[in-house]
């Protein structure tokens, strides 16, 4: 029996990264509403969960698995990628 097709690393990562958004997105609408959402408030890590999800599915891009093995060249490749744009991206602290 041939193993099924399933997705990939980086179609789950970006999966789990827009549900994060979704949830915080929700929330945000939701306490704001209600006159209590507060900055630094628990639900700001989910946006944050979401950022890193994003930053680890653009690195697992183009990433295969062989029963099971990530092929580790490809899984460096996309590491560098992402840790080049987290420096763009991010902003620095003071």
């Amino acid at each position: 029996m041939a193993p099924r097709e399933f997705a990939g690393p980086d179609t789950l990562a970006l999966t789990a990264g827009l549900l994060s958004l979704l949830v915080a997105d929700a929330g945000y609408q939701i306490k704001t509403a209600a006159g209590t959402y507060q900055v630094g408030f628990s639900l700001d890590l989910f946006w944050t969960a979401a950022t890193t999800l994003f930053g680890l599915a653009a690195a697992l891009a183009g990433v295969t698995l062989t029963h099971r093995r990530v092929r580790w060249e490809q899984l460096t490749q996309g590491w560098l990628r992402a840790a080049a744009f987290g420096q763009l991206a991010l902003p620095t602290w003071p």
